[in-house]
């Protein structure tokens, strides 16, 4: 009896601690690949006990009793920022994010969405809301040993190309990692496929593309586990130039092994760790994970105004 009445005062006691959030998650940008990741966190979410309901250009696949698409807002996206002569322009980058701001804002005007806004729920209110970083909308493409990168990077046409290239409209990227046959990853240095390519332990040939690609695979380079390409000056025998070092040199494989030793042990899985900073959040306000370079000045947050002693 004792035992009973102390297990129901620890479940009674426990009832806030373990009360589920109250989440909006808000993706107004029309980017798959980037859909396919949030879509995980958000059913890991749900499987947790929270209510998470989802605002996004993309359709849900399945709803689940509290993971719902409540709003579906239109997809109007330029594709003249993901054609390859954008990518060279040297003011693309500035383009592209003066374009995914105001299509974000775009966004934020549609009817349903204001109607929310002015008028949330109240039984019960949203706890956090997840809102979705802006990043750029690229190209990928798969081309082989041999054959002329620049013959359809410009445009998605079977037109020209060898039996030995498969080009498809999408590509389950993560089981393509997966196979044992695949020896590089050739790809635009993004955080997202290159968090999949160091998981799976496949070095990387990285072709950049714009924004922090740059810096990722310079930073890659640096600790041997990827080779990079310059757009502006890709040709095939550089390509094959790059694979070639890639596929005779075993540097490669063994940093990318150990890289994902390290990042496979951790303490929590990513849904665990996801959950615990969303619920951090909640308990601890909105301005527990602010950062305090939010209020520092451009000279600040590159340290002009601390003095240089070795000088």
């Amino acid at each position: 009896m004792d035992v009973k009445i102390l297990l129901l005062l620890a479940i009674v006691g426990n009832t806030e601690i373990c009360k589920g959030c109250r989440i909006l998650a808000l993706y107004p940008l029309p980017k798959q690949s980037h859909f396919m990741m949030i879509n995980q966190l958000l059913k890991g979410l749900a499987l947790k006990g929270h209510q998470v309901d989802l605002i996004t250009v993309n359709t849900l696949p399945k709803s689940h009793s509290n993971y719902m698409q409540i709003m579906k807002l239109p997809d109007n996206a330029n594709p003249i920022f993901s054609r390859y002569e954008n990518i060279k322009n040297l003011h693309y980058n500035f383009s592209m994010m003066s374009w995914m701001g105001y299509l974000r804002c775009q966004k934020m005007e549609h009817p349903e969405f204001l109607n929310l806004a002015r008028n949330p729920p109240k039984a019960p209110p949203y706890d956090v809301i997840i809102v979705q970083d802006a990043k750029p909308i690229t190209s990928e493409a798969f081309w082989s040993r041999g054959t002329d990168y620049t013959r359809f990077t410009d445009s998605y046409t079977k037109k020209n190309v060898p039996d030995n290239v498969l080009i498809m409209s999408w590509i389950p990227q993560e089981k393509v990692l997966q196979h044992p046959n695949v020896k590089v990853f050739i790809m635009h240095a993004g955080l997202l496929g290159t968090q999949e390519s160091i998981y799976y332990r496949v070095p990387m040939l990285c072709v950049p593309l714009a924004f922090d690609q740059w810096s990722n695979a310079n930073n890659y380079v640096s600790k041997k586990i990827a080779v990079k390409v310059d757009l502006a000056s890709v040709t095939q025998t550089k390509i094959d130039e790059a694979l070639n070092e890639m596929l005779t040199n075993p540097i490669y494989r063994e940093n990318i092994r150990k890289y994902s030793q390290l990042f496979r042990d951790r303490p929590q899985t990513a849904i665990d760790t996801a959950n615990y900073w969303i619920e951090y959040v909640k308990r601890n306000g909105k301005n527990s994970l602010r950062s305090a370079t939010m209020d520092f000045t451009w000279w600040q947050i590159y340290l002009l105004d601390v003095p240089d002693r070795n000088h």
